[in-house]
């Protein structure tokens, strides 16, 4: 499965490494649904799979948390528009704006390499 709209930094990619910020985000997506039931959704107009046979999917916590919204908001994920999957491109571009602006996650603690 892969989450629509972001792009965490690389923990077990053996070509590239640990990248600046992957444990914390690894942390943080556990902590909103590891082992937990979630609620998940095909976009209306998008792909069903990617390249690698990945479902494309939204995905809410049990909560009702939007978890592209949470993860980009925190700075813990960069946003990721691929069209056609791109339903919330502007509500997550204006998350990220925010988050860089204030140096969240990532964008304060990974400068050098972004």
């Amino acid at each position: 499965m892969r989450i629509i709209g972001i792009d965490t930094p690389e923990t077990k990619d053996p070509r590239k490494g640990r990248e600046c910020y992957g444990k914390e985000s690894s942390a943080r997506l556990a902590q909103l649904i590891g082992g937990k039931p979630v609620t998940v959704a095909l976009q209306k107009k998008g792909r069903t799979f990617d390249i690698y046979r990945r479902w494309l999917l939204d995905v809410w916590t049990p909560k009702g948390k939007f978890v592209a919204a949470a993860m980009v908001r925190g700075g813990f994920a960069r946003t990721l528009n691929i069209w056609p999957n791109n339903e919330h491109a502007q509500f997550l571009a204006k998350l990220q704006h925010r988050a860089k602006k204030n140096e969240r996650g990532l964008w304060g603690a990974c400068r050098t390499t972004i």
